[in-house]
């Protein structure tokens, strides 16, 4: 039977989706959370598993070499977001730029309009039209810092606590080494065709807004794409139906600074925050002999 679809469950699975979304030219994926159990696993053979630092090698190599990943440029992209069962489409940009700053924009007419995702290099934070401005915290926040690092798999020994080769398995009709990454308490899996480095998918929880969503993951195409291999079809199943993130356009060009500033509501929750961690320590501000706030000029 299939499930039936609320205009809310829709909404939360859009919204999720940003949440999903990655700095162009990188293939981070939601990396956190424990994975969902894997159903079908490959037939064990006598060819020993790689270990994780030769497969991870494989992965840099299939996705442009170590010299290309440690070299990132700013990149603008531009595509489409769909849910094929609904009929609902709508655009994708995504501006990312050295070291770690990144901006996700989606615009879904249909579901309210424009969600927007950034990241700063310190404050990750997200508006949409369900929970309007928010700060990202805890795991949210590390995931978000994740997906901005730009040199990508060169990172992965330093972005998780343990990267590690757990078996083969079959996914999406490609026998391959699961490698698992684990950061705190929490793990995910990719699933890396061992011939030749590809990613072929991921399985993961993802911590959002609304708690924790089992997100499945499939890599549908890549391209090359000024010297780095890049996912420009990537399909996603979550909450009963499969979400389709698709790039027409990856190209580096000049991205100005002020593209990764914080928006005014965003700003304004930082400076609230900030407010509240001082009084939290008691801070109060300067004050005269009086007990009066202290003055500066001439007076």
């Amino acid at each position: 039977m299939r499930p039936i679809i609320t205009r809310r469950r829709l909404k939360l699975a859009v919204t999720t989706t940003v949440f999903l979304s990655c700095a162009a030219g990188a293939h981070a994926l939601p990396q956190t959370a424990t994975a969902p159990a894997s159903k079908t696993a490959a037939p064990q053979e006598a060819t020993p598993l790689p270990s994780a630092k030769e497969l991870v090698a494989k992965m840099i190599e299939f996705q442009g070499g170590e010299k290309a990943l440690a070299t990132p440029e700013p990149v603008h992209a531009v595509g489409t977001f769909s849910v094929p069962m609904m009929n609902l489409t709508g655009s994708l940009q995504t501006w990312s730029a050295p070291p770690n700053l990144m901006l996700v924009e989606m615009d879904i007419p249909a579901m309210g309009g424009k969600s927007i995702q950034g990241y700063n290099g310190t404050v990750g934070w997200s508006i949409d039209p369900i929970n309007g401005a928010q700060l990202l915290e805890g795991a949210m926040l590390k995931n978000v810092a994740r997906d901005a690092d730009l040199r990508g798999d060169l990172d992965i020994f330093k972005n998780y606590d343990s990267v590690k080769v757990t078996g083969r398995e079959t996914f999406d009709d490609v026998d391959c080494i699961v490698l698992e990454l684990k950061v705190d308490e929490l793990t995910s899996q990719r699933f890396i065709d061992p011939e030749t480095g590809r990613m072929v998918g991921s399985k993961s929880i993802m911590p959002t807004p609304q708690g924790d969503i089992p997100v499945e993951t499939r890599i549908v195409e890549w391209k090359m794409i000024d010297g780095r291999n890049i996912a420009t079809d990537t399909r996603m199943k979550m909450m009963g139906m499969e979400q389709v993130l698709k790039l027409d356009t990856v190209k580096p060009e000049k991205i100005e600074a002020k593209r990764f500033e914080l928006p005014p509501a965003i700003a304004a929750l930082v400076a609230e925050r900030k407010k509240n961690e001082e009084a939290a320590k008691g801070e109060k501000p300067a004050s005269d002999a009086a007990g009066k706030p202290s003055k500066t000029g001439g007076e």
